[in-house]
């Protein structure tokens, strides 16, 4: 009867012990949280953010920043982690990311757009380059919000005008961005090159 007894308690303990390791080990294998890297491209590189949550059942929720080209928030279509291996599908930019958790803060994988790109990631939120890039008030000059009114095509063009301090007859140029993605600073790369202009004392005379 003890002997039953015995067997039945180290049962018990073997019982608990296996449902603690369990336990740690999911725990451990959590890839929930904010993740960033850097993709080498032929113009540089891109800083590229996965925010991954963990909604029910052990699924993943996950959105993307590319914050050096002002993109936040781009929702992915699924995620998933299983053995390590976490795989993102991202078919809005008709891209997808594999990586393979090396430790609980380095994922090495593959950026896919097209073309594979090595991009490891790094827990924690990606580091923002102290540069002055934007140019910030009291302006030698006069800035306000303009908006021009098509009454053809029935929508209104917004823009900022900027004007020397003194005078009232100036050269003027009409900066409008490219295509892609982009506010009025024409702002890629983190660099917002047409405020940058506006903002140049040899500019300071002409009106943009």
């Amino acid at each position: 009867m003890n002997t039953l007894k015995t067997v039945y308690i180290a049962t018990i303990i073997t019982g608990l012990f296996t449902g603690l390791f369990l336990s740690s080990s999911a725990s451990a294998q959590d890839i929930s949280g904010t993740w960033h890297g850097k993709l080498t491209v032929p113009t540089g590189s891109l800083t590229i953010v996965f925010h991954i949550n963990q909604a029910a059942q052990g699924t993943y929720v996950t959105t993307l920043d590319s914050p050096d080209q002002g993109a936040n928030g781009i929702k992915t279509q699924a995620t998933s982690f299983s053995d390590s291996i976490l795989t993102i599908q991202i078919p809005v930019i008709h891209a997808s990311y594999k990586g393979k958790l090396k430790s609980d803060k380095t994922i090495t994988g593959t950026f896919t757009q097209g073309m594979p790109i090595p991009l490891n990631l790094e827990k924690g939120e990606a580091s923002h380059p102290k540069r002055p890039q934007e140019p910030q008030p009291p302006f030698p000059y006069k800035s306000e919000e303009v908006t021009v009114r098509n009454e053809q095509d029935g929508i209104n063009l917004a823009g900022t005008l900027t004007l020397p301090e003194k005078g009232n007859k100036f050269p003027a140029v009409v900066l409008v961005t490219g295509s892609g993605a982009q506010n009025r600073d024409h702002g890629t790369q983190a660099f917002p090159c047409h405020r940058r202009l506006s903002d140049e004392e040899r500019n300071r005379r002409i009106t943009l």
